[in-house]
């Protein structure tokens, strides 16, 4: 079952009759009190795929923030967060089972060191972002298979920072890299698609 709403967070319960069945949820965000909407969010209690993309309105807001219950959806397996103005959320190192994590057009510069301790995930996206660095734990992420960083700030492409079985590798977009350094990038990585775009 899969619900879209564009309402406001506090009529999602109206939405669906029976939250707990619901396995994929996409959610627009409009307001800027988007984080009350947590204690419903927990009723989806079986949601393995959650999709949440920002309204243009809700760019400009200081005070924006996502439900910190999020964190509390153990069964979660996917998250996408669009166009949201927020940094890494602190919550995503409570989702053990996540497998599939992408952050795009954030207000995000780094990764927190703790992603590692996402022992399961197999595709990491952070992209449409001002990245400018990777953390010294990603190359701990023995189970990831494919890491997208499209248009960030990234320059530092040494091969050591990044997991040894990366499949695939997607540096497309505006990033301001040395052909030289992507050769080198490809032939460390042996084992890995690197895509580009100068």
């Amino acid at each position: 079952m899969q619900l879209f709403t564009r309402s406001y967070a506090s009529s999602l319960p109206q939405k669906l009759r029976w939250p707990a069945i619901c396995r994929r949820l996409m959610l627009l965000a409009v307001e800027c009190q988007f984080q009350d909407c947590g204690r419903q969010l927990l009723q989806f209690s079986g949601l393995q795929t959650l999709h949440i993309q920002g309204h243009h309105q809700v760019y400009d807001c200081l005070n924006f923030s996502l439900p910190v219950e999020i964190g509390q959806l153990q069964t979660l397996r996917s998250l996408t967060l669009l166009n949201l103005p927020i940094d890494f959320p602190e919550w995503i190192q409570d989702l053990p089972n996540l497998r599939y994590l992408t952050v795009r057009g954030t207000d995000l510069t780094t990764i927190p060191n703790w992603i590692h301790q996402l022992k399961h995930l197999h595709t990491l996206r952070i992209e449409n972002c001002a990245l400018q660095s990777l953390p010294e734990t990603l190359r701990q992420m023995h189970y990831l298979r494919e890491l997208g960083l499209c248009d960030t700030r990234l320059t530092d492409l040494q091969p050591e920072q990044f997991p040894s079985q990366l499949q695939r590798l997607d540096l497309s977009g505006t990033g301001s890299y040395q052909l030289s350094d992507l050769d080198r990038l490809q032939r460390t990585l042996t084992g890995t698609k690197v895509l580009y775009s100068l």
